[in-house]
């Protein structure tokens, strides 16, 4: 673990995108992503899902002092200075983009697809 990266997260519902910045970070905002939506049932509920995917994000890098992260929701001045490819989500679709690439296979169900309770 190091190096600086961030999680970008976009939805309809949010005015402009959530960015969660790790100062130590490294390769954790993958592992994040990757973590959430293999388990999350909140795709289409974006307040939740960011919410599960930064506290991932915080309990992986052990979250070890106050300028360890951040959470930003204006844009930011620019990407420069990051160790680490971002990692983009949109919390609507569950599609994540990493190193130019975009996946749609890390989210398992949206929340309309979810199993009924028994």
């Amino acid at each position: 673990m190091s190096g600086r990266s961030v999680i970008i997260i976009r939805s309809a519902r949010f005015t402009a995108p959530l960015t969660f910045y790790g100062h130590l970070s490294g390769t954790d905002n993958l592992a994040a992503v990757k973590r959430v939506l293999s388990r999350s049932f909140r795709l289409g509920e974006a307040g939740y899902l960011a919410a599960q995917i930064f506290l991932e994000f915080a309990r992986l890098g052990g979250s070890p002092g106050e300028l360890y992260f951040g959470i930003e929701n204006t844009p930011l001045p620019g990407l420069a200075g990051l160790d680490e490819y971002p990692v983009i989500v949109n919390a609507d679709s569950g599609e994540v983009e990493y190193c130019g690439q975009t996946f749609s296979g890390y989210a398992i169900a949206t929340i309309s697809e979810r199993p009924k309770a028994l």
